[in-house]
């Protein structure tokens, strides 16, 4: 019986790697979606600097290597990150933004330049909403007065 348990273990484990190597032949397919686009803050005040994260996955048996990930907020730059996702994996990444009154549809693209060959270029894009709102600050005696009539 415990030849049978070692040979089951054995054969799993080959199973799972084989399954886990990436294939230099293979296929590469980023993908993002807004759902994976978080904010450290998600209601910040004004001039604060909070960090904007995200998940990139590749959905392919290729590795996807120097991939660029461009941060937008409308349709000014935030910035860039470059980082490698393995194959039927997830590769986390982030950049610190300086949060401004208004509303603000932060958007990431990978591959901006469209430089990797994928076999679906149409996921390679998301945004995610986040809105500051305005405030004041009162200093001293606030006096009102009502009219009744």
């Amino acid at each position: 019986m415990d030849l049978v348990l070692l040979w089951a273990l054995l054969f799993s484990l080959l199973a799972f790697t084989a399954f886990s190597l990436c294939n230099d032949q293979g296929t590469i397919d980023l993908e993002i979606n807004s759902t994976v686009i978080s904010f450290s803050n998600e209601k910040p005040i004004e001039n604060e600097q909070i960090t904007i994260n995200a998940s990139i996955s590749n959905n392919g048996d290729k590795e996807a290597q120097n991939v660029v990930i461009q941060f937008l907020d409308d349709f000014a730059r935030i910035g860039n990150t470059t980082l490698n996702v393995s194959c039927n994996s997830t590769a986390i990444t982030a950049v610190n933004w300086t949060a401004q009154i208004g509303p603000h549809n932060i958007t990431l693209i990978i591959d901006p330049q469209d430089l990797i060959t994928e076999t679906n270029e149409i996921n390679n894009n998301a945004t995610q909403n986040i809105t500051l709102g305005s405030y004041s600050l009162y200093v001293g005696n606030i006096f009102t007065s009502f009219q009744r009539r």
